[in-house]
């Protein structure tokens, strides 16, 4: 089986406590992600023929983390942050010939990110 995800939307809110220039928060929200799940499987005779099956389209999930940002200027700060991402199940339905089958792929995403942020 093999799992494509593109299109990352997410939609996050922020909160957090500051300590001089630090600020540490915590972060939650929705995402949409749109993936490709594709899988195989033989007919019940082993020399029989390799049946793909695809499933296409978007799925939802909660997304949260926590994160931590340094202030180095009224101007600059440095962020970095994990996130989780948990994503419902997306279904690929195939037919052997001697039957139908589903398969259904759910995906968790951990991302760990650090950005520079200017204000204006």
């Amino acid at each position: 089986a093999d799992a494509t995800l593109d299109r990352l939307f997410a939609l996050r809110g922020r909160l957090g406590v500051a300590n001089g220039p630090m600020l540490f928060f915590a972060t939650a929200g929705i995402a949409a992600v749109h993936e490709t799940f594709t899988t195989d499987i033989s007919a019940s005779d082993p020399l029989g023929p390799v049946v793909p099956a695809v499933g296409d389209g978007y799925v939802f999930g909660p997304t949260y983390g926590v994160g931590i940002e340094y202030a180095t200027s009224d101007k600059v700060s440095l962020t970095a942050e994990g996130l989780v991402t948990n994503l419902g199940g997306l279904t690929a339905s195939g037919d052997t010939g001697k039957g139908s089958y589903d398969a259904t792929a759910t995906t968790t995403n951990v991302a760990v990110r650090g950005g520079l942020n200017f204000r204006f």
